[in-house]
């Protein structure tokens, strides 16, 4: 027999298997009670004084199947429909022969008929419920029907009135029994959707670029997704573990939540993140929403920028410049020529030919910074490969061996780079410290929580607090000879490589490139 109610209907199997167990509980206690209430003196006198013997069979019959109902309800054997089914004429025929044996309507039994249709309507679609009224209803009438037939007083009217009362109730409980489904449905419905949307948002919020942390009141981390995971030094319950600087930066944001927020960079693995921080709650014990977005994709797109702004600005320059600027180095020439040259004249020459060649020079390093190839990185051992480059380095220079030393530990380290973009790099650093500073140079690596970085000393003095914050800017020089691009030109190669270029103006002071880990 199939399960009439319908896959839509929100109950599930289990919590009708629940009802039907609650029905058993009634049945037995209903049961029990017949049983003890026939052998209670003050009741006997009530309850089966038409027919004693009916009375006690159908009680004590009614209590052994009332076992078997519960015992059927454990296996979970029949189905549903059908357990409902027949104990609910079970049900009708024992209120129907008990109400018989005892005097009729009159005893007010038949109130019971009300419980069973009920009840079992919650379990059964409206087609049974109404066959169920129906055989209950007939059931009064064929025992007023008997009544009448053997000569006692039958009660047609009530027995009518309660048949109604069964019909309407059948139809009262559908009603209830389909606006909770339809609630049940919405509500399961609702229950999808938010499920549904919670995984939706749990997935956006782990396929994030930037990192976001749910921290408490009292800084211990709550919830993080995989880009802060990536960029936090560890991973610690508490904040103070996992970021010392994110922790001071959430203590004074607290103190002062108007003051601008300065990126920072967390020294156990050099990461540089601009943070965002957002309070949770209106009260003092809310939480905080914290972005964390890797400055590197920023200066990405920064450089992209520069690099398309360099490249009209360029146009512009090799168009407006290189052509009056060829011409001014000509006349020079040409006047280097005159028959009444002095040596005056040769130094006003030397002096338009020197800056003509400077400025030709910016100029040409502006093209190369603009026309520059994109970073094709590559794992590569850096040992062999910076031997040789220093040696081509060192035969450009007539440098001796001795000049520079080489100081890679462990020997076999990788490190992920485009070659040529470093081999730029190494160049500019070495001629700047031949200029600047004093030889011999070292290379050497060191690693640091899995992070590697190439450290470029010389053995020059300390560069200058007020220098070190404008060296890798544009056009900055201490040389008038300088263009003041290379060290600009070297950093923003590093971060074409994911890679940072600073210098470490400590004990012993030197250049340091830090290296993305190879994947």
């Amino acid at each position: 027999m199939s399960h009439p109610l319908t896959p839509e209907s929100l109950s599930s199997e289990l919590s009708l298997w629940k009802l039907l167990k609650i029905l058993f509980i009634y049945r037995l206690i209903l049961s029990s009670l017949y049983a003890f209430a026939f052998f209670v003196p003050e009741t006997s006198q009530f309850l089966g004084r038409n027919n004693t013997k009916l009375f006690e069979w159908v009680s004590l019959t009614y209590l052994s199947l009332v076992f078997l109902h519960g015992y059927l309800v454990k296996i979970q054997w029949p189905s549903i429909c059908l357990q409902s089914i027949i104990f609910a004429l079970i049900d009708i025929i024992v209120i129907i022969l008990l109400m018989h044996a005892s005097g009729g309507l009159g005893t007010g039994l038949a109130i019971l008929l009300i419980f069973t249709i009920v009840g079992n309507s919650l379990l059964l679609s409206l087609r049974w419920s109404l066959l169920l009224a129906a055989i209950a209803s007939i059931a009064l009438l064929f025992e007023q029907i008997y009544l009448h037939l053997n000569n006692v007083p039958p009660a047609y009217l009530p027995a009518g009135i309660h048949g109604a009362i069964l019909f309407s109730m059948v139809f009262f409980s559908q009603f209830l029994i389909q606006r909770a489904r339809k609630s049940e449905a919405l509500a399961h419905q609702r229950g999808l959707d938010i499920a549904n949307l919670e995984q939706l948002n749990d997935y956006i919020i782990q396929h994030m670029r930037s990192g976001v942390l749910v921290i408490d009141h009292q800084f211990n981390i709550r919830h993080l997704n995989e880009a802060a995971k990536r960029l936090l030094p560890q991973t610690d319950h508490y904040l103070k573990n996992s970021s010392p600087e994110l922790m001071q930066l959430l203590q004074d944001w607290k103190q002062l939540p108007q003051q601008a927020i300065e990126p920072i960079l967390f020294k156990q693995n050099q990461q540089e993140v601009l943070p965002s921080i957002y309070p949770l709650g209106n009260h003092e014990n809310g939480g905080y929403l914290v972005f964390l977005r890797d400055m590197i994709e920023f200066k990405q797109k920064a450089q992209a920028m520069k690099l398309a702004s360099l490249g009209r600005l360029t146009a512009s320059i090799a168009h407006e410049i290189r052509n009056p600027l060829s011409a001014i180095s000509h006349a020079s020439q040409l006047l280097q020529e005159a028959e009444h040259f002095t040596t005056d004249d040769k130094k006003l020459t030397d002096i338009i030919e020197r800056h003509t060649a400077r400025v030709n020079k910016i100029i040409e390093n502006i093209l190369q910074l603009s026309r520059r190839n994109a970073s094709q990185p590559k794992i590569f051992p850096l040992l062999p490969w910076l031997t040789h480059c220093i040696q081509m380095f060192s035969q450009g220079q007539t440098l001796d061996e001795k000049d520079i030393t080489i100081t890679i530990q462990p020997e076999t380290l990788n490190i992920y780079f485009d070659p040529s973009h470093l081999q730029q790099i190494i160049y500019t650093l070495c001629e700047n410290a031949i200029k600047h500073g004093k030889l011999p140079l070292k290379f050497t690596s060191h690693q640091y929580n899995d992070h590697y970085y190439l450290d470029i000393q010389d053995q020059g003095a300390i560069i200058d607090e007020e220098v070190v914050k404008h060296m890798f800017e544009p056009f900055f020089t201490t040389n008038n000879r300088g263009t003041g691009l290379g060290l600009y030109i070297a950093k923003e190669l590093c971060e074409l490589n994911q890679a940072n270029l600073e210098y470490i103006n400590e004990t012993p002071h030197c250049f340091r490139i830090y290296f993305v880990q190879p994947l």
